[in-house]
């Protein structure tokens, strides 16, 4: 696969918003093209929690998400991910 210089095939989120997320962005054509070339593949890895705060200022419990994606043979995007509530023991 040969890339031109002069061709667009990856731009960064914060053109499109200086204070919104950060990402990158990507010709999913070229990236496949890319990918399938040298035989690899993407792997996106998801961790996160999210607590939740009461009036009391105690936290009661917290909010786990898990999961992964990845690019199939046919540059579909494949995978899950679950979540998990943990209420804490408050006194």
């Amino acid at each position: 696969m040969a890339l031109k210089k002069s061709e667009l095939y990856t731009s960064p989120l914060s053109i499109f918003c200086e204070s919104g997320r950060s990402g990158l962005l990507f010709d999913k054509m070229t990236l496949s093209e890319y990918l399938n070339t040298k035989g690899y593949t993407v792997i996106w890895s998801l961790f996160g929690e999210k607590r939740f705060i009461a009036r009391s200022n105690r936290s009661p419990g917290m909010l786990e998400i898990n999961g992964m994606y990845w690019l199939n043979d046919q540059s579909d995007l494949e995978g899950s991910f679950f979540t998990a509530y943990t209420q804490f023991h408050t006194k």
